[in-house]
């Protein structure tokens, strides 16, 4: 119950969209914590119970190790299918990236601000050629949906020459968009002028502006000059908390 406790606290602290030196501090002395009874929880507790992997994990290991036979003997060992394979032990592994990378989410929160400003997800060329054209966007691990979605529309029988055909179809339609997309003419509307409106809502979300480019664009507006001054006081923050 401690340990569930602790893993739960320390969740909360980790997906916190605001942090300060005092919770900062708090998510150390948590994580110390956690680790130490994530050791005790291993070192005491598992050895009191038998714990086995799943019928399911058994059947699959078996059957890597039957392909693996085949593959190097060409036959398989005589042995009763119907027999259920032998479940191995199994307990819980430390040894793992994510229970090492728990101690360094403080220390990168303080570098690039909480978890939820940023992502970990890898982004491709692709993803980044797709996010350029303004066309749609991708996660970068969910670039392997690409790849399916075009075997599904292939015959499954020599179907590389067929997805190589279905990614240059889209390649061109990809190009034909964004040049259609830099042609169209971007709609007349009037801009806010009076400082004491509180808010303006365009008529549409087709043109988005970059707001590095309109900032290095506007040097000389005021609003731009607030920007850059509270984007340099949250790095010097960031380089005296560290």
């Amino acid at each position: 119950m401690t340990l569930l406790f602790l893993l739960c606290h320390w969740h909360g602290l980790a997906k916190l969209r605001m942090h300060t030196d005092d919770t900062l501090g708090l998510m150390e002395s948590i994580t110390e914590m956690l680790g130490n009874h994530l050791r005790a929880f291993t070192n005491e507790t598992c050895p009191a119970f038998s714990t086995k992997e799943l019928r399911r994990e058994a059947a699959a290991r078996t059957r890597r190790q039957d392909k693996v036979t085949l593959r190097k003997h060409g036959n398989l060992s005589s042995r009763n299918d119907a027999q259920e394979p032998t479940r191995k032990v199994k307990t819980l592994n430390l040894q793992t990236y994510k229970l090492h990378a728990l101690g360094d989410y403080p220390e990168q929160i303080r570098m690039y601000g909480t978890t939820d400003s940023y992502s970990t997800q890898l982004v491709s060329y692709l993803d980044f050629y797709i996010h350029l054209s303004s066309i749609f966007s991708l996660q970068g691990e969910l670039e392997h949906r690409i790849g399916k979605n075009r075997f599904a529309r292939t015959s499954r029988k020599v179907f590389i020459p067929q997805l190589a055909s279905i990614e240059r179809c889209q390649t061109h339609t990809r190009r034909i968009r964004s040049k259609l997309a830099g042609l169209q003419a971007e709609p007349k509307e009037s801009l806010p002028e009076n400082p004491e409106d509180h808010h303006h809502i365009g008529r549409t979300q087709n043109f988005p502006v970059d707001l590095s480019i309109f900032i290095r664009e506007n040097s000389d507006d005021p609003l731009a000059k607030v920007c850059i001054c509270m984007i340099q006081i949250s790095a010097s923050n960031q380089l005296t908390t560290d």
